[in-house]
């Protein structure tokens, strides 16, 4: 009941409260809220929390921040971290034109949380930190990398919601599958030029944001006009905007997974919305 009201006074009045973390009235006698004891008095108060302060942090900075967020003393590789001066070498670090424009830490015994300094390096193209144990939300603050073109948080143990993928412009490739990700898919028609993306084999429910065949323009499927190729939506709880529209992804796309949650592994952590 709560998260249907969108009115602060009648939030208050119906014994509701505002969730910082969430920007949802919520029902307090259900503990939804991702950070308890967050109730705001203004549901203005939601907007999403700004960029951390970049300007005093330089992007070694922001790398030293990301080595001691993920543990990276106990990482499989970490050449040259810390120790050098010369950021670009230091293992899983790509640059360009003198700033850094990749992180490729796959399957490195990452374990922390990602943190929001992340979103200082305004020059990142390439974000990939899948089959690790990252646990923790994702940052908001990451939506504001605006030159992401790959994004692979796959096979970790994130929890909450999707980040917004408004400023996702040049995005291709994003994987956001095998986690705990709960809550619903955020609009996608910004994304015009993502190839591939995966949400499978998390929590996510709500319906699939319809939106999406915006960037699907053919039917069926004609890769010189849809450049997006591929969705795996499998073991969710997404369900259809519309009757049909699953098979409508299906004619308009080269492949789409949507298996039924059901016999799929189920998220071994608590559900954080």
């Amino acid at each position: 009941m709560c998260d249907t009201i969108d009115s602060c006074d009648e939030c208050a009045a119906a014994g509701c409260t505002w969730c910082l973390s969430d920007c949802e009235c919520i029902d307090p006698l259900e503990d939804t809220c991702t950070l308890p004891e967050t109730a705001v008095t203004d549901p203005d108060d939601c907007a999403l929390p700004p960029p951390p302060v970049c300007d005093t942090l330089s992007e070694r900075d922001v790398l030293e921040i990301l080595y001691a967020a993920l543990g990276g003393d106990a990482w499989n590789m970490s050449t040259h971290w810390l120790a050098l001066n010369q950021i670009c070498a230091w293992y899983g670090i790509g640059c360009r034109a003198g700033h850094v424009n990749a992180i490729q830490l796959t399957n490195n015994n990452l374990v922390g949380t990602i943190p929001e300094e992340i979103a200082c390096l305004t020059h990142l193209q390439y974000l990939e930190l899948g089959e690790n144990s990252i646990s923790g939300l994702i940052p908001p603050a990451i939506s504001n990398l605006i030159g992401l073109k790959i994004l692979h948080l796959d096979n970790n143990l994130l929890q909450g919601s999707l980040p917004s993928f408004d400023a996702w412009t040049h995005l291709q490739f994003a994987y956001f599958d095998h986690n705990c990700l709960c809550g619903v898919i955020p609009g996608m028609s910004n994304m015009t030029a993502l190839k591939e993306i995966h949400f499978d084999h998390n929590q996510l429910d709500g319906p699939f944001p319809v939106d999406v065949l915006d960037l699907l323009p053919s039917s069926p499927y004609n890769p010189n006009t849809n450049f997006l190729f591929e969705i795996r939506n499998g073991c969710n709880f997404v369900v259809e905007p519309y009757p049909g529209f699953w098979v409508e992804l299906e004619v308009r796309l080269l492949e789409f997974m949507n298996d039924s949650p059901i016999g799929c592994p189920t998220c071994s952590l608590p559900i954080v919305v």
